[in-house]
């Protein structure tokens, strides 16, 4: 059976080392990783916890599945996120138009990473919410680190 196998990138290993040195200790940060849908967010930030042993949340396992669009259930979101955070402890979260979640939820974040692909726009579905919420939140320029994900990144492998 052929399996994709991830590729580990310099990168990669940027984005880790950074997070690292703005983390310094063990304690309350919250890392977010923001970017258009099918972009890479969840990838990478499944990379950053297994490569930082920080648990990862995923606001798309939050979609209001009763609703269009990016609408959360916020209250079960913020329960896991201040589970976490309460016990002064980092986490990642994850997804689209996550500083508009955080804001909802009166969260700051601490590291924001931006992600990209190269010639991926986003889907057509999203695209007029992203722009509204990009010129108010303006994530890119406002990344501690971008990420640009090549088109490449997900190798064939037997494993």
């Amino acid at each position: 059976m052929t399996w994709p196998v991830f590729a580990e990138t310099e990168q990669h290993r940027d984005l880790r080392t950074a997070v690292q040195a703005a983390l310094g200790s063990w304690r309350r940060f919250v890392v977010a990783v923001d970017g258009i849908d099918a972009a890479g967010k969840s990838n990478l930030a499944r990379y950053l916890s297994w490569q930082l042993g920080m648990p990862t949340i995923e606001t798309d396992l939050f979609l209001d599945s009763t609703m269009q669009g990016l609408n959360y259930r916020l209250a079960e979101l913020n329960a896991v996120l201040q589970a976490r955070l309460s016990r002064d402890r980092p986490l990642i979260i994850e997804g689209v138009r996550v500083l508009q979640v955080l804001r909802d939820l009166s969260v700051t974040h601490d590291y924001l990473v931006w992600v990209e692909q190269e010639g991926h726009e986003g889907s057509f579905a999203l695209s007029s919410g992203l722009s509204a919420y990009q010129q108010e939140f303006r994530p890119k320029s406002r990344a501690d680190f971008a990420y640009k994900r090549p088109p490449d990144d997900i190798l064939d492998s037997v494993v």
